[in-house]
């Protein structure tokens, strides 16, 4: 059996036929994808551990109550969020690939944060907190 190519000149040529072919998979994974340690969650510093369940907790407890919506409401757990972000990030004692994985996480996170922060609109503020709710729930996905 013999194969014709279309390619270049637009002249047929034969082209052998292959008598098997190996087909190989590769995982291609993007740098700024965060990995799991061998497939387990990697360990965080009980001391930022610390920063970031209070980040939680206070996200968490946030009342989204209709009657107590407002851009204030919003801004005092902004608040709260950044403070304990910046003692997060100013009690860093993490390393080697933990701390890598950790990062990137982490940076998108800061900046969901300055978002929510510099929100002045309830529906911006709302459709924020919802962000970082499903931030704080990939968190948990990757690091314990």
């Amino acid at each position: 059996m013999e194969f014709f190519s279309c390619a270049g000149s637009g002249t047929a040529e034969p082209v052998a036929e292959k008598d098997s072919v190996i087909v190989e998979t590769i995982e291609v994974t993007n740098e700024d994808d965060i990995q799991l340690n061998n497939g387990a969650k990697w360990k965080v510093d009980e001391k930022m551990m610390s920063f970031i369940m209070k980040i939680e907790e206070d996200a968490t407890g946030f009342s989204k109550d209709a009657k107590t919506k407002s851009v204030e409401v919003y801004n005092q757990l902004a608040s709260s969020i950044s403070t304990n972000l910046d003692s997060l990030t100013s009690n860093c004692t993490m390393s080697g690939q933990a701390h890598d994985e950790l990062h990137k996480w982490l940076l998108p996170f800061l900046d969901l944060s300055e978002e929510f922060s510099a929100s002045s609109a309830v529906e911006k503020s709302d459709s924020l907190y919802n962000q970082i709710l499903n931030s704080l729930g990939e968190f948990h996905e990757y690091f314990e």
